[in-house]
């Protein structure tokens, strides 16, 4: 069998250009904060844990982000569904705008992903409509998108957007975690989950 020839030179690039062309022009070194940011996401999982106990009785909610915190904010609502077996809905900020924003109530929870960065600030409009219709809105994001919610779990600053999703999800996977055992669910196996899927 023949090696796989690696990303960037499937691409015309060197390794090293590559990874720098997948940060948009940067020399790798917004990757150097990640693990770091993530062990401080991490050891704050009794925040995460304070948080779930909000949505024990929850049985549908919303999430959204836009730009790159919308599949975050889609892959932490397959996550909730596969775990705490609750509906959860993921819209882009955008989208959620535009009618599925009739469906919020004071009843339907919405967890909301807006770092900083061009995302997270296109998101403050779809905040200040959520609070406009009485949503409880939980933010995972920067300290301005927090300060327009009910409740907010904050990311590290200074983290390049284009990486932030790899921290954005931790606190989503830990709420489902912290949620799933809440409601007295075994996460670690979810009913109905299968690894092993036929491709027809």
């Amino acid at each position: 069998m023949r090696p796989r020839p690696a990303a960037g030179r499937i691409l015309g690039r060197r390794d090293d250009e590559y990874a720098a062309f997948l940060l948009r022009d940067g020399d790798g070194s917004a990757l150097g904060a990640l693990p770091a940011a993530g062990d401080a996401l991490v050891a704050r999982s009794e925040d995460v844990r304070a948080l779930a106990a909000r949505y024990q009785f929850a049985s549908r909610l919303v999430v959204t982000g836009r730009g790159y915190a919308y599949p975050t904010a889609r892959e932490g609502a397959l996550k909730l569904m596969e775990t705490c077996y609750l509906s959860a809905q993921a819209f882009s900020g955008a989208d959620l705008l535009h009618g599925p924003l009739a469906m919020v109530t004071s009843q339907v929870p919405v967890l909301a992903v807006a770092p900083d960065g061009v995302g997270g600030q296109s998101m403050g409009e779809v905040l200040q409509r959520l609070h406009a219709v009485g949503a409880h809105v939980l933010t995972i994001g920067g300290a301005q998108a927090i300060a327009a919610s009910s409740a907010g779990l904050q990311l590290p600053a200074g983290i390049d957007e284009a990486v932030s999703p790899l921290l954005e999800i931790l606190p989503l996977q830990q709420l489902a975690l912290h949620l799933a055992i809440t409601r007295g669910e075994n996460p670690d196996i979810p009913r109905g989950l299968s690894k092993i899927t036929k491709t027809l």
